[in-house]
């Protein structure tokens, strides 16, 4: 009998170890999270945020059992908070709403992850909890609003006797229940309204319900109500219900709300839900409520001083005073153009009234007018109207009205009539337009086989008279491949070639545009043209004055003089320049005689010495290319005189004494004109400041009694206003002084010159397709269910904040998705992942769009892109339950394959071959048993 005993404790150990393997593997499993989770309280300033597991399954979770990620969440941005089980919200949360991210520990068998959003941070609990009122299930928090809770928007007790329902209770906790009747200014039982009511609960002061007598003695703490005024404890006290019939006094102030007996309509005082009634005092009325008091209280209350008679009022309190008796400011005709010369009429608005009025702004339709903000007793304020300025021809009638803010008027009218036409005075405008004619420069075909359309040409209007430029309208022909601008008030418009397609421009285009006006006898036209050549670049010279020298008249023993040309390649293949001189002038080139496309050369010009006497010369000078496929001519000009004759000798008479001989006095050379440098166009946007960045001229033309010369000019850059930082296209004047060579006087005439300059306006940067790419991921790469994947987001732009300018644009790494959405944890954007089940994958990463901003900042467009990578994930290697040692070698490798495919990820490591080996044992054990028991019988 002892070894059957004996031998069912081994049977039932053996039992107990051969079950353990399935509670491993039941734990070793994972739960997966579902259900909802939400946060504990509603997000307000200083409030401390949980998790809430109440709707989340499996049951019994804890903080135990998770990590814990929060965020402050901004549009899709997501900033990290912390990893703690909780967070305090602060101020720099207010408006943004918070997420935690909980993902379950596969230690305590939960796998998976949840997310609970809150609502937007208020500043108070109040505020937070109205808004959840309003929306109880649109965010993720576990609140319930009390039965028929009617809480204010703003967190604050409204006006008008509203009534509130919900639980009240006493400092120490105690129950008292029921309906509250309040006003909006002071209620009975707070300091300040709203103050004493936080969600469901009733905060009646800092003094404790007295237990002895179930009155709460002071519900401020200081035996006052709201105002400091005194009360008595009988308007604060809070009756039990067993004390109520014994209490004599009226603490129902409301002379309509006098208790009655028991069960009146009146007696709400404690009924079956044990109410507390509090009925308000007499609503917007201080002194009133005051009076009541000290009646209540005992108190002597003085009759109140009877109100003074109204002062009665004559006539109007606001007058209108104009220089017309049916207050009509008639401006008359007006032509277009000068409107805003209009001379300016007046009205006078007067309070006769006792009180200070307010004024709101006014904003006639058709006129202009003064506001006025207050007007005191008796004052009179003179206000001034004028026709608005771009109005169309026709008549236009305005009634302007001041309103006070408590609803006087003063009002009177104003009528114009606007004359058809922008001219002034009778007799025609005539209008000029410079210059009259414009070549652009030859469009070259770039090497993808584009075209860089040439910058805009500025022509300027001028006018003999008063015009307004804004009415003037530049036309071209219907199918124009030119683009005009509006004129602007200054009179100036741009033409520019339109975008091109094809290069089938080889011959020159040239069109005509007309400045038209209906008022215009002699409407001024510009001529404009140009051409696309797609096969050569082309040698230009930079200051079209420069394109004709004259060296001017020179005196037999002349010193060589020189002349210098900017010349520039607008080619698109680098060119080697040449030159041929010619009979009387010498060409210098520079010493690096190859330019690269848009490159510049200085070539200088000289002429020959020991030249004969001669008149006037004209020679042209070439500069060109090595290969001669393009080039320009330099029209050079000169003259030479002989030296002056001195005068012969008078042959003196022998008895008188010789005359002096007279010196000849050579004629001054005389300045008679200072020539400005000209235009300088499609600088790029950015370009420096400077001088040399402004490619102005070092030397500009002068004019001499000796002809043409050239003078050293010194250019004032800074007083310019040019702005390097600005972003749009630039026109502007810079202006100098120039040194007269030496001999030549000044002669009256200004030194000043300048040059006008227009700086291109800036291309935004938007980064190229390929700029936005995922690394560290591949569609090629091996990668199996036991892999860490990798990946890292770059988006086009992100590394340009250094140099960024406004319109810029850039690509932000705003989440990614496997199998669910994900954000990224930190700035670098880098990220890794597992797959657990075989199988083709897509990863797709959003980019948001921004743009930078005026202000210094990257600006969300509200446009996303998105990359993806396609990749494959292969079945890792298994644990084999249990190993045939029958098969080796290859056979046993194709088995463990065949396994492979068929296998389940589980998700646990742990060992099983030892609880394989004991229920192996026991199994043998009572196997062996029952043979012996078989054979003793």
């Amino acid at each position: 009998m002892r070894k059957r005993r004996i031998l069912s404790a081994i049977l039932s150990v053996l039992l107990i170890l051969c079950m353990l393997p399935a509670a491993v593997f039941a734990e070793g499993a994972g739960q997966p999270l579902d259900g909802k989770l939400r946060l504990n309280v509603p997000a307000s300033s200083g409030a401390v945020l949980r998790a809430d597991y109440e709707k989340v399954t499996p049951e019994g979770m804890t903080d135990d059992c998770f990590t814990f990620q929060w965020y402050r969440k901004d549009g899709q941005e997501q900033t990290e908070l912390g990893t703690d089980s909780s967070y305090t919200v602060s101020d720099q949360d207010l408006g943004y709403q918070i997420v935690l991210v909980v993902t379950g520990m596969e230690e305590f068998g939960i796998s998976g992850t949840l997310t609970a959003v809150s609502n937007p941070v208020t500043a108070s609990a109040q505020e937070a909890e109205a808004l959840l009122q309003a929306q109880p299930d649109q965010y993720d928090v576990a609140y319930t609003a009390p039965d028929n809770a009617q809480l204010p928007a703003d967190g604050e007790i409204p006006s008008d006797e509203e009534v509130y329902y919900g639980d009240i209770y006493s400092d120490d906790g105690e129950y008292y229940g029921g309906e509250i009747v309040v006003d909006g200014d002071e209620s009975i039982g707070g300091e300040e309204s709203g103050e004493y009511y936080s969600g469901d609960e009733m905060l009646f002061g800092e003094e404790s319900m007295d237990e002895e007598t179930g009155y709460e003695e002071d519900l401020s703490g200081e035996g006052q109500i709201s105002g400091g005024e005194e009360m008595w404890p009988e308007e604060s006290a809070v009756f039990p219900e067993e004390e109520m019939e014994s209490q004599d006094e009226n603490w129902d102030l409301g002379s309509e709300n006098q208790p009655e007996s028991e069960g009146s309509e009146n007696s709400e005082i404690w009924n079956e839900t044990e109410e507390v009634v509090w009925t308000q005092l007499e609503q917007d009325d201080p002194e009133g409520d005051q009076k009541l008091l000290d009646e209540a209280a005992g108190l002597e209350v003085p009759e109140p001083e009877a109100d003074p008679e109204p002062e009665e009022e004559t006539g109007p309190v606001l007058t209108v005073q104009t220089d017309r008796e049916d207050h009509v400011l008639d401006f008359g005709v007006v032509s277009a153009s000068d409107i805003a010369g209009t001379p300016m009429q007046y009205a006078k608005i007067t309070n006769n009234g006792s009180e200070t009025l307010y004024f709101s702004e006014i904003h006639p339709e058709h006129f202009m007018a003064d506001d006025i903000s207050a007007l005191e007793p008796g004052q009179t304020e003179e206000v001034f109207v004028q026709p608005r300025e771009g109005l169309e021809p026709g008549t236009y009638t305005d009634t302007i009205v001041y309103t006070a803010d408590n609803g006087e008027t003063a009002q009177f009218q104003a009528q114009v009539e606007i004359q058809s036409g922008t001219l002034s005075g009778d007799e025609p405008v005539e209008v000029s337009v410079e210059p009259a004619s414009y070549d652009f420069p030859t469009v070259l075909e770039n090497e993808d086989g584009t075209y860089t359309i040439p910058d805009a040409a500025v022509f300027q209007l001028t006018a003999t008279g008063e015009i307004d430029f804004t009415s003037l309208e530049v036309v071209g022909a219907e199918n124009s491949v030119f683009t005009a601008s509006a004129v602007s008030e200054t009179g100036s418009f741009t033409i520019q070639p339109d975008s091109l397609t094809e290069a089938d421009y080889e011959e020159d285009i040239t069109e005509t545009f007309t400045v038209i006006n209906t008022d215009m006898e002699t409407p001024p036209t510009v001529t404009v043209s140009f051409r696309v050549d797609c096969r050569s670049p082309l040698i230009s010279v930079i200051d079209p004055e420069s394109a004709a020298l004259d060296f001017g008249t020179l005196t037999v023993g002349y010193t060589a003089p020189s002349e210098e040309v900017v010349v520039k390649n607008t080619g698109n293949v680098p060119v080697t320049l040449t030159a041929d001189g010619s009979d009387s002038f010498e060409v210098i080139l520079p010493d690096d005689f190859e330019l690269d496309p848009e490159e510049e050369a200085i070539v200088e010009i000289w002429l020959k010495e020991g030249l004969p006497v001669t008149e006037t010369v004209t020679e042209n000078v070439k500069i060109g290319t090595e290969d001669d496929t393009a080039g320009v001519e330099v029209a050079c000009s000169y003259a030479v005189e002989a030296a002056a004759t001195p005068t012969p000798m008078v042959t003196p008479v022998p008895t008188a004494t010789p005359a002096p001989t007279a010196t000849p006095v050579p004629e001054a050379e005389k300045l008679l004109k200072v020539y400005s440098a000209g235009e300088i166009t499609g600088l790029p946007n950015g370009t420096d400041k400077s001088v040399t960045g402004l490619t102005l001229p070092s030397k500009v033309a002068i004019e001499t009694t000796k002809g043409r010369k050239t003078a050293a000019v010194t250019w004032d850059v800074a007083a310019s206003a040019y702005n390097p930082a600005s972003v749009s296209s630039q026109t502007f004047v810079v202006n100098g002084w120039i040194t007269l060579p030496d001999g030549v006087q000044q002669n009256n005439v200004s030194l000043a010159t300048s040059a006008k300059v227009t700086v291109n306006a800036y291309s935004p940067y938007r980064p190229a397709d390929a700029d936005t790419y995922l690394t560290g991921i591949s569609s090629s790469a091996y990668y199996t269910t036991d892999s860490e994947i990798f990946f890292q987001a770059v988006g086009g732009g992100m590394n340009r904040d250094a140099v960024a300018r406004e319109g810029d644009i850039q690509y932000v790494p705003s989440g990614w998705k496997v199998l669910d959405t994900r954000p990224f944890m930190d700035t670098t954007y880098k990220s890794t992942f597992r797959i657990k089940q075989a199988g083709d994958y897509t990863l797709t990463v959003t980019f948001d769009e921004k743009t930078y901003s005026a202000n210094g900042q990257w600006v969300k467009t509200g446009k996303q892109i998105s990359r993806s990578v396609n990749f494959h994930v292969a079945q890792g290697q298994t644990v084999t339950a249990t190993p045939n040692p029958s098969v080796t070698g290859t056979e046993s490798a194709n088995k463990n394959a065949t396994t492979q495919k068929s296998a389940v990820q589980t998700g646990d490591d742990t060992n099983i071959l030892p609880f394989v080996v004991i229920l192996i044992l026991a199994i043998l054990c009572i196997a062996g048993i029952l043979v012996y028991r078989n054979k003793k019988k």
